[in-house]
Protein backbone atom coordinates (compact mmCIF):
# COMPACT_ATOMS: atom_id res chain seq x y z
CA UNK A 1 0.00 0.00 0.00
CA UNK A 2 1.20 3.54 -0.70
CA UNK A 3 2.06 5.64 2.12
CA UNK A 4 0.98 9.30 2.55
CA UNK A 5 -1.57 11.81 0.69
CA UNK A 6 -4.53 9.29 -0.93
CA UNK A 7 -7.37 11.12 -3.20
CA UNK A 8 -9.75 8.33 -1.06
CA UNK A 9 -13.24 8.87 -3.13
CA UNK A 10 -15.18 11.02 -4.95
CA UNK A 11 -19.30 11.24 -4.95
CA UNK A 12 -21.62 13.00 -7.00
CA UNK A 13 -25.49 13.26 -6.62
CA UNK A 14 -28.34 14.52 -8.09
CA UNK A 15 -29.88 17.31 -6.09
CA UNK A 16 -33.34 18.62 -6.31
CA UNK A 17 -32.46 21.85 -7.59
CA UNK A 18 -31.04 20.36 -10.62
CA UNK A 19 -27.85 20.76 -9.87
CA UNK A 20 -24.87 17.85 -8.17
CA UNK A 21 -23.54 17.64 -4.90
CA UNK A 22 -20.16 16.53 -4.35
CA UNK A 23 -18.11 15.03 -1.50
CA UNK A 24 -14.20 14.74 -1.27
CA UNK A 25 -12.57 13.06 0.92
CA UNK A 26 -8.83 13.19 1.24
CA UNK A 27 -6.67 10.63 3.35
CA UNK A 28 -3.09 10.07 5.35
CA UNK A 29 -2.07 6.60 5.11
CA UNK A 30 0.83 5.70 7.29
CA UNK A 31 2.38 8.10 9.69
CA UNK A 32 -0.44 10.37 11.30
CA UNK A 33 1.68 11.94 13.16
CA UNK A 34 2.00 15.09 11.09
CA UNK A 35 -0.64 16.92 9.44
CA UNK A 36 -0.56 16.71 5.71
CA UNK A 37 -1.60 20.56 4.22
CA UNK A 38 -1.36 21.47 0.70
CA UNK A 39 -4.02 22.52 -2.32
CA UNK A 40 -6.15 19.99 -4.30
CA UNK A 41 -7.44 20.92 -7.53
CA UNK A 42 -10.52 19.75 -9.34
CA UNK A 43 -11.37 19.68 -12.70
CA UNK A 44 -14.20 18.80 -14.70
CA UNK A 45 -13.10 17.25 -18.69
CA UNK A 46 -15.70 17.09 -20.96
CA UNK A 47 -17.15 18.16 -23.81
CA UNK A 48 -18.60 21.60 -25.18
CA UNK A 49 -20.15 21.16 -28.68
CA UNK A 50 -17.93 19.76 -30.28
CA UNK A 51 -14.80 20.94 -28.25
CA UNK A 52 -13.21 19.08 -25.65
CA UNK A 53 -13.21 21.61 -22.37
CA UNK A 54 -11.35 21.43 -18.79
CA UNK A 55 -13.60 23.51 -16.09
CA UNK A 56 -12.10 24.12 -12.50
CA UNK A 57 -14.81 23.18 -9.95
CA UNK A 58 -14.24 27.41 -8.78
CA UNK A 59 -16.19 28.31 -12.03
CA UNK A 60 -18.94 25.92 -11.33
CA UNK A 61 -19.44 25.81 -7.52
CA UNK A 62 -20.30 28.59 -5.26
CA UNK A 63 -18.42 27.07 -2.40
CA UNK A 64 -15.09 27.06 -4.02
CA UNK A 65 -13.41 30.25 -4.47
CA UNK A 66 -10.02 29.21 -5.84
CA UNK A 67 -8.87 26.59 -8.00
CA UNK A 68 -6.47 24.93 -5.69
CA UNK A 69 -8.64 24.16 -2.69
CA UNK A 70 -6.66 24.55 0.87
CA UNK A 71 -6.23 21.30 3.44
CA UNK A 72 -5.11 20.73 6.21
CA UNK A 73 -5.15 17.43 8.22
CA UNK A 74 -4.08 14.27 9.86
CA UNK A 75 -6.63 11.55 9.26
CA UNK A 76 -8.66 12.75 6.54
CA UNK A 77 -10.67 15.67 5.11
CA UNK A 78 -13.96 15.94 3.62
CA UNK A 79 -14.82 18.42 1.20
CA UNK A 80 -18.20 19.06 0.11
CA UNK A 81 -20.64 21.33 -1.99
CA UNK A 82 -22.89 21.53 -5.08
CA UNK A 83 -21.66 21.96 -8.60
CA UNK A 84 -24.01 23.39 -11.65
CA UNK A 85 -22.89 22.51 -14.72
CA UNK A 86 -22.59 25.07 -17.83
CA UNK A 87 -25.33 24.78 -20.54
CA UNK A 88 -24.10 22.36 -23.22
CA UNK A 89 -20.96 20.67 -21.38
CA UNK A 90 -21.15 17.30 -21.18
CA UNK A 91 -19.06 15.91 -18.38
CA UNK A 92 -17.05 12.88 -19.13
CA UNK A 93 -13.99 12.62 -15.98
CA UNK A 94 -13.21 14.28 -13.02
CA UNK A 95 -9.29 14.89 -12.57
CA UNK A 96 -8.24 15.66 -9.01
CA UNK A 97 -5.03 16.48 -7.91
CA UNK A 98 -3.80 17.41 -4.33
CA UNK A 99 -0.47 18.77 -4.01
CA UNK A 100 0.81 18.25 -0.35
CA UNK A 101 3.43 21.21 0.86
CA UNK A 102 6.92 20.09 1.81
CA UNK A 103 10.35 19.04 0.42
CA UNK A 104 9.97 15.65 0.30
CA UNK A 105 5.69 15.26 -0.67
CA UNK A 106 4.21 13.30 -3.54
CA UNK A 107 1.51 14.22 -5.61
CA UNK A 108 -1.75 12.81 -5.62
CA UNK A 109 -3.24 12.72 -8.62
CA UNK A 110 -6.99 10.36 -9.81
CA UNK A 111 -9.49 10.81 -12.85
CA UNK A 112 -12.84 9.46 -11.88
CA UNK A 113 -15.31 8.81 -15.03
CA UNK A 114 -18.31 10.90 -14.68
CA UNK A 115 -20.71 8.44 -15.69
CA UNK A 116 -19.41 5.65 -12.48
CA UNK A 117 -19.94 8.69 -10.13
CA UNK A 118 -23.12 9.76 -11.36
CA UNK A 119 -26.33 7.58 -11.35
CA UNK A 120 -28.84 8.50 -13.59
Amino acid sequence: MVKGLQIDRLSIDKNPEGGFDFRLVLTQVGNNKRYQSGVVAVNLLGQSGDSAEAIPLRDVSPQIDDVGIKFRFRYFQDINGSLTLPDGFEPLEVQVVAQPKGKETVQAKRTFLWSKLVAN
